[in-house]
């Protein structure tokens, strides 16, 4: 699995090349390239907003409860939707506009830069991204979601954590 700070790198030298290209064509036909262009700078600076956001909470020494994440909202919920997922976990397909999914991707950041986390922690940061709506008991939903994706986490009494973290 490719590393998200090497994957943002990959596609801003994508980006800047293809605006370098675009640049390099304007001469001719300067209206549909300018469109072009204004698109790829608008990608270009999220993704460069994101590789920002991505290394300064994995630079800094994470707090408990994850509020590094949280400095810039928007670039936070792109690191989560560029989060990889297997197709199949435990068996069953995953389908990827889930709530499901939108939970483990979230939880899967989180630990990335928090290390373990009690289940309440990781239920602090999915209402801070608007992922938990009026379960009737959100702690518990969140834990069956994490216990069926047992290839990805594992608990013990101290609370979740990453199995990637665990198997080094």
């Amino acid at each position: 699995m490719v590393s998200v700070p090497k994957m943002l790198q990959n596609e801003i030298d994508r980006l800047k090349t293809e605006r370098c290209y675009l640049l390099a064509q304007r001469a001719g036909v300067t209206a549909p390239l300018d469109l072009q262009i204004s698109e790829v700078e608008k990608r270009l600076a999220a993704a460069e907003r994101m590789l920002k956001t991505y290394r300064t909470v994995h630079k800094d020494p994470f707090p408990s409860d994850g509020q590094a994440l949280l400095v810039d909202l928007e670039s936070a919920r792109a690191i989560i939707d560029a989060v990889e997922i297997p197709e199949v976990l435990k068996g069953r397909r995953v389908r990827q506009n889930t709530k499901r999914t939108a939970i483990i991707r979230a939880t899967k950041v989180f630990l990335q830069a928090s290390g373990r986390s009690p289940t309440s922690k990781i239920l602090d940061f999915l209402n801070r991204l608007g992922i938990m709506a009026n379960e009737k008991n959100p702690k518990a939903y969140v834990s069956v979601v994490l216990s069926q994706t047992s290839e990805i986490f594992s608990s013990n009494r101290l609370g979740w954590d990453l199995r990637e973290n665990i198997d080094r």
